[in-house]
């Protein structure tokens, strides 16, 4: 996580002051938290971070990005920070885990990030905290009350404070009762071995990114240029025989940048079959059909396709639409 910087941020709603003058500095991978009484501004603290309150003034800076400045006009929008936000209630979607909760609105963004397979991160960190033992029988042992009878809350609360470890994790090290005296050096080997062969298959997985599994051509798509094609862009020949057709292995952004335009040329029977339904409508029932008046919010129309009855209208008309 980087660095979260708030520079004199204020919010206030007319003469109500919710943060007056915050600055505070998030060191990177720092877990913060901050306490006070009731309608103090925490929440709203973490909502204008987050970009889901607008700070009446102030700057905020995340990483080496501004997000928010007023004297610039600078206001980054939510869903553009990269800012995972989890409200009181952690189980907002309660279908999903907290994880799910937490990073549901960093799956939403639309470039390449960072994953975590955290049951191998689990399993690594496991297999090594196993390899000493005694370390975790002394830290178990601890949590037993005058009678000498085990605390198993405790224990876990000791076992996530002295590993840095999530309270699953803590949870699963507890299961092998160590403090029983049991032998866990194969388990730790069989923890380190999956851990292994998880990263293994990231490496290889890592080799596969980027690379084309199969090509296509646009349905319609036409490239326009004053000189031969091979000139500009890597041509392919995407069928055999009397049927090949010389495609280009450029995309649209690609085709500009070599002073090459692309037109779509859109042919739909569609459209025929609508003209020859108008035609019909028209003979049989003596009824105009006018584009302009047709209205885009009409009952009937939206029940059809919730029925999934779409078969010939265009582009819903999928078996992914209609099951």
């Amino acid at each position: 996580m980087p660095e979260i910087k708030l520079e004199h941020i204020t919010k206030r709603w007319k003469n109500f002051y919710a943060v007056d003058d915050l600055n505070l500095t998030i060191d990177n991978n720092a877990f913060v938290t901050l306490l006070g009484p009731s309608g103090c501004g925490k929440t709203t603290t973490l909502r204008m971070i987050a970009g889901l309150e607008t700070p009446t003034s102030g700057r905020i800076t995340i990483g080496d990005r501004v997000v928010y400045d007023s004297a610039l006009g600078i206001n980054i929008p939510a869903n553009k920070r990269k800012v995972g936000f989890l409200f009181q209630n952690y189980a907002l979607w309660p279908n999903m885990t907290v994880y799910e909760n937490i990073s549901f609105g960093l799956s939403n963004i639309k470039e390449s990030m960072p994953k975590v397979n955290f049951e191998a991160k689990n399993n690594a960190r496991l297999a090594e905290i196993l390899k000493n033992p005694a370390d975790v029988k002394r830290v178990v042992e601890e949590c037993r009350d005058k009678k000498g009878k085990l605390d198993e809350k405790k224990a876990v609360i000791k076992l996530i404070d002295e590993y840095t470890i999530s309270q699953y994790t803590a949870k699963k090290l507890f299961a092998y009762h160590i403090e029983e005296g049991r032998d866990v050096s194969a388990e730790a080997e069989a923890l380190a071995r999956k851990a292994e062969e998880a990263r293994k298959k990231a490496e290889e997985a890592k080799k596969l990114e980027g690379i084309y599994i199969t090509t296509g051509m646009h349905a319609a798509g036409v490239v326009i240029s004053n000189e031969e094609l091979w000139h500009k862009a890597p041509l392919f020949k995407q069928d055999k025989g009397d049927d090949a057709r010389i495609v280009t292995q450029y995309m649209k952004n690609y085709l500009e940048d070599v002073d090459l335009i692309k037109f779509d040329f859109l042919g739909l029977k569609t459209l025929d079959v609508i003209d020859s339904a108008l035609k019909l409508i028209k003979r049989r029932y003596d009824k105009d059909i006018i584009w302009e008046k047709i209205d885009f919010n009409d009952p009937a129309t939206y029940k059809t396709i919730q029925s999934g009855n779409t078969l010939g209208i265009f582009q819903i008309e999928g078996a992914g639409m209609q099951d």
